[in-house]
C-alpha cells in the first residue's frame, strides 16, 4: 500500500505525512510535541482553525490528497495505509496545550509535556505571562503543598497521639476490670464459705434445739419429781409421832 500512496499521490502530501511522521516519531521527549504541533501549524494550518474544516478545504490539503475525508480520519489510520497511527485524544490534548502556547510563547523554550500545560491552565487563577511568573507559580504551589504535608503530618500525629490515649484508657479499663474480677472472685469465696458457715450454723442450731427440748423434758421430770418430794415431805412433816408408829406397823 505504501509503494501506491508513493506513486498515486502528489510529492508534496508525500513530504508533509513523512515530515509530520518525523516530529510526531519523538514525542517521548517532554517538549518534541510543540515540534510537532509547528509542522502542522506550518503543514496543515487548516486543521487548526476554529470549527473542522470544510470538505472542500480537505481536498484541496495533504489529508485529502493522501486519500483521507478528515483530520481525524488520517490520524488514526495506520501508518501502512498511510496514516500516522496516532491517537485522536492525544491530537485534541496537543492542540489545546498549543493554544495556550500561542497566547504565551515563552512557553516554547521550556520543556514541558503538553500535560503540564493543560495543568497549568486549569490550576493557575492568573495564567502566567512570563518563565519567572511560572516559576513563582511554582515555588507557591510547592509552599502551599509543603503546607498541606505539615497540616497533614500534624493530623496524623494528633490522630496517633488520639490513638494512644484511648489504648492507654483501653489498657486502663482493662486492668480495671481484672481487679474487680479478682474482687468479684474474693468475694464468690467470701460467700461461699459464709454460705458454708450458715449452712453449719443452723445445723448446730437444729442441734442445739433438740438438746434444749430434752432438757426441758428433763427439767420438767425433775419438776415433776421435786413437786412429789415437797408433798411428801410436807405430809410428813405433819404427822404425829404416832401417826409414824402406825405408818411404821402398816396402819394408816
Amino acid at each position: 500500500m505504501s509503494n501506491q500512496i508513493s506513486w498515486l499521490t502528489p510529492q508534496a502530501a508525500q513530504e508533509t505525512r513523512t515530515k509530520l511522521l518525523e516530529a510526531l516519531g519523538t514525542e517521548n521527549q517532554p517538549g518534541q510535541w510543540m515540534d510537532f504541533m509547528e509542522a502542522v501549524t506550518r503543514l496543515l494550518p487548516e486543521v487548526l482553525s476554529v470549527g473542522a474544516p470544510s470538505i472542500d478545504t480537505i481536498q484541496k490539503s495533504a489529508i485529502g490528497q493522501l486519500g483521507f475525508k478528515s483530520w481525524r480520519e488520517m490520524i488514526e489510520a495506520p501508518q501502512e495505509r498511510g496514516g500516522l497511527g496516532w491517537n485522536f485524544s492525544a491530537w485534541k490534548a496537543w492542540r489545546r496545550a498549543w493554544r495556550r502556547v500561542q497566547d504565551y510563547p515563552y512557553l516554547r523554550n521550556l520543556q514541558l509535556t503538553s500535560s503540564e500545560v493543560n495543568r497549568l491552565h486549569q490550576e493557575a487563577e492568573t495564567f502566567p505571562t512570563s518563565a519567572a511568573e511560572l516559576e513563582a507559580w511554582r515555588e507557591q504551589k510547592e509552599a502551599q503543598k509543603q503546607e498541606r504535608k505539615g497540616a497533614i503530618r500534624d493530623q496524623i500525629a494528633n490522630l496517633e497521639n488520639q490513638v494512644k490515649a484511648l489504648e492507654k484508657e483501653r489498657d486502663q479499663g482493662q486492668a480495671n476490670n481484672q481487679a474487680l474480677r479478682n474482687q468479684v472472685e474474693q468475694l464468690s469465696q467470701r460467700l461461699e464459705a459464709l454460705a458454708t458457715d450458715l449452712g453449719q450454723a443452723n445445723a448446730d442450731r437444729t442441734h442445739l434445739a433438740a438438746e434444749l427440748k430434752t432438757i426441758n423434758q428433763s427439767q420438767q421430770e425433775i419438776s415433776g419429781k421435786l413437786e412429789k418430794a415437797r408433798k411428801a415431805l410436807k405430809r410428813h412433816q405433819g404427822m404425829t409421832r404416832w401417826d409414824h408408829l402406825k405408818r411404821a406397823f402398816g396402819r394408816d
